[in-house]
C-alpha cells in the first residue's frame, strides 16, 4: 500500500494525521463513481473515493482541509491505480 506523507499534517479531533495510507479501490468501491472523472483528478470523485480506501479514513471535511499539494499527492496516486501496472510515461 502507497504511503502518502503530508507536508501540512492535518488535526483530527485528538489526532495528527502526517501520512495516509492508500490501497487500490475494489470494483465495488467504485460504485457511483466514474473512472475517467477520477483519471482527470476531478475533487468531487475523488472527495467520495478517499473515504473507502484510504487510513485513517479521510472524510470530506478532511480532505477539505488538506492544502493543495498533499490534495495532488492523493489524486496522482489513484490515477495510477486507475492506469494498472503496465502504465508509463515516455518522453
Amino acid at each position: 500500500m502507497p504511503t502518502i506523507t503530508l507536508e501540512k499534517p492535518l488535526q483530527s479531533g485528538d489526532h495528527t494525521i502526517d501520512k495516509i495510507e492508500l490501497r487500490e479501490p475494489k470494483a465495488g468501491e467504485m460504485r457511483g463513481l466514474k473512472n475517467a472523472e477520477l483519471m482527470m483528478q476531478d475533487y468531487n470523485h475523488t472527495k467520495m473515493l478517499l473515504p473507502r480506501i484510504t487510513t485513517p479514513t479521510i472524510t470530506g471535511e478532511l480532505f477539505d482541509e488538506l492544502s493543495l499539494s498533499d490534495a495532488t499527492q492523493l489524486m496522482n496516486q489513484i490515477v495510477l491505480f486507475l492506469a494498472g501496472k503496465n502504465f508509463s510515461v515516455t518522453t
